[in-house]
């Protein structure tokens, strides 16, 4: 916003938002399953090369669904140029899948630290020279393509992980594991598409400008779902163990801690809202973003939502229960589907908060339920 302007930051935002449905079937959100597969049922060159099928397969759909929706070709060129800097993230994220597995995952934010700096300092570089995303998400994926090649693969080797053995035995596994994680997938599709459905749906009903406003304003919550994730994913083997183990109690009281961080959370950030978010803001964005401020703290109780949604999400997958998340996420995009379009319309820029808060508040009820019943027949098992 600083170096361009908020109608770059739609067009940017925009290609983020595309990235995000797309690259569900690229993750397959089998990342979950593999941290959870504390016996190694799998291994670990098996999980890699079942991630580079589905993200060339998420890929070729991300150029084909990119067209079918009918965006303009300067549209087209900015999605498709950055979900290559996607690609690069999944495989990574593989990676750091395995050192997780052999209790190296600090290594992985040693990489992910400096892919983040260099990525921000040669993206505001390249934008301030040349005034072009196109130019400028070009220059981020060869960052992200030499953070891969030359620190993540070098890190992994050095850990004795082995991903260059690839063989015909290896095909059973990986198609066992994409039947296996398919109840995964649709719940990392449901999730990501979820936030997706009424951003789009207000960029196509108002401007690129007024997008990139609302999706400024977002991003800055994006600390919130993402210090829950850096808290929970280290914590998934612990879950699975707890399980294993059928530690209920333990169990449901990690889960409640989990659950009880994102809530505080949460609320110090309406609090910081409340008191400093409008100065703050328009130091970032400028003084145009100070009528916005009721929009920004439903944003936040929208993400505070989306983030018990990761940790339930984690909880099914530690007790081996995915199928039981189907239900809530299914639900939570049909109904968000419905009511984004006459939301947005009614009330704005609120409109696309107001559906993100409606829809996965009635998804966390149906998981809360689910989970609470598995509690119940895991308590009653142990008695047995």
């Amino acid at each position: 916003v600083r170096l361009g302007n908020f109608e770059l930051a739609g067009y940017f935002s925009l290609a983020l938002t595309m990235s995000n449905i797309f690259i569900s079937l690229a993750s397959y959100t089998v990342r979950l399953f593999y941290a959870a597969d504390i016996q190694r049922k799998y291994q670990d060159h098996q999980y890699f090369y079942m991630r580079v099928f589905t993200t060339a397969l998420s890929f070729i759909l991300c150029i084909a669904g990119t067209v079918v929706f009918g965006y303009s070709s300067y549209s087209l060129a900015i999605i498709v140029l950055f979900y290559i800097y996607k690609i690069f993230e999944m495989l990574s994220d593989i990676l750091f899948g395995a050192l997780q597995r052999c209790g190296k995952l600090y290594l992985s934010g040693y990489s992910m630290t400096l892919k983040a700096v260099v990525s921000l300092i040669v993206f505001s570089g390249m934008l301030l020279i040349s005034d072009s995303l196109i130019c400028t998400i070009i220059a981020i994926d060869v960052v992200a393509a030499a953070i891969f090649f030359f620190v993540d693969i070098p890190i992994a080797r050095r850990q004795k992980i082995d991903f260059a053995s690839f063989s015909k035995e290896d095909l059973r596994p990986i198609k066992l594991l994409l039947r296996i994680c398919f109840p995964l997938f649709l719940v990392g599709l449901c999730y990501n598409t979820i936030p997706s459905i009424p951003r789009l749906t207000f960029e196509r009903l108002y401007s690129a400008e007024q997008f990139g406003i609302y999706s400024s304003l977002s991003t800055v919550t994006v600390l919130i779902s993402t210090a829950v994730t850096c808290v929970t994913t280290p914590l998934i083997p612990k879950l699975a163990e707890l399980y294993q183990k059928k530690e209920t109690k333990s169990l449901a009281a990690t889960t409640l801690y989990l659950l009880g961080i994102v809530f505080a959370v949460g609320l110090a950030a309406l609090v910081l809202a409340h008191f400093l978010g409008e100065q703050v803001l328009a130091w970032i964005f400028g003084d145009e973003v100070r009528s916005y401020m009721s929009v920004f703290k439903w944003i936040i109780v929208a993400t505070v939502l989306t983030s018990v949604i990761i940790c339930l999400n984690d909880f099914f997958t530690a007790v081996e229960r995915q199928k039981d998340i189907l239900g809530g996420c299914i639900t939570g995009v049909v109904l968000c589907a419905g009511i984004s379009i006459p939301l947005c319309k009614a009330f704005y820029m609120n409109g696309v908060a107001y559906s993100l808060v409606i829809s996965q508040g009635i998804e966390i009820a149906i998981l809360a339920l689910c989970a609470g019943k598995i509690l119940k027949r895991l308590s009653k098992d142990r008695r047995c």
